[in-house]
């Protein structure tokens, strides 16, 4: 029998039956990457995941001062409800809040943490609004995705922004194409999860929340944080 389970909580409603079971069985469940619904919060001994609302604020901040505090974007999100998907737009949203940035979200659909489903996503989007002046992707895929849609449709002066910091990303922020992400430090979320269930199995107590750290990567600041894209 396992002492402790760790649960990446895809849909964050459907996984509470099996994680109240494993509690009743007396095994320790952390949630790892994605949380759990609060309404099965009681269920687990805590969360290990990134600054997911920091990175939506981050880009949020990106996107302000890109379109000078006014214009039309679109989101591609995460898939609806998950923990990333609803902090990064909420993160986003205050740091418009916070610049006091008129920027009118046109519309939001998610793109399933995939690439191609962005670039479809993105496709319609670009036949329905013909003025875009961003599009935020919740990963760096999706932003990626949605920048090959624009490109395809000829369309210009659309500034893709993502989130994850991978090397793809990085290398077409270097280049000039997408305009920024927010580094999601993947293997420490995985490196806190390990440890969290160490200290867990040891009986030791841990933290309801440990969140890996962000930062914003601009083609400012690229050739600073090149070496840890991943």
């Amino acid at each position: 029998q396992s002492n402790v389970i760790a649960v990446n909580a895809v849909d964050p409603v459907a996984v509470i039956p099996a994680i109240k079971k494993a509690k009743e069985a007396g095994i320790k469940v952390i949630t790892v990457n994605a949380n759990v619904d609060k309404s099965g919060a009681s269920y687990i001994e805590g969360f290990i995941g990134s600054e997911s609302y920091s990175q939506g604020y981050a880009v949020g901040l990106m996107i302000a001062k890109a379109l000078n505090n006014t214009g039309n974007m679109v989101l591609v999100t995460g898939n609806p409800g998950q923990t990333d998907a609803v902090n990064r737009t909420e993160g986003m949203k205050a740091a418009f809040k916070a610049e006091g940035a008129s920027i009118k979200i046109l519309a939001e659909q998610t793109g399933k943490w995939s690439k191609d489903e962005s670039l479809k996503v993105m496709t319609d989007f670009l036949t329905k609004y013909p003025k875009i002046d961003a599009v935020f992707g919740h990963d760096d895929p999706m932003a990626l995705g949605a920048l090959a849609a624009v490109d395809a449709a000829g369309r210009t002066g659309i500034k893709a922004f993502g989130v994850n910091g991978n090397k793809e990303a990085c290398q077409s922020i270097k280049e000039g194409k997408m305009f920024g992400t927010a580094l999601q430090l993947s293997y420490l979320v995985g490196v806190y999860a390990v440890r969290a269930a160490y200290d867990l199995n040891a009986g030791r107590l841990i933290s309801a929340q440990t969140l890996a750290p962000t930062a914003p990567v601009t083609p400012e600041n690229i050739d600073q944080w090149m070496e840890q894209c991943w």
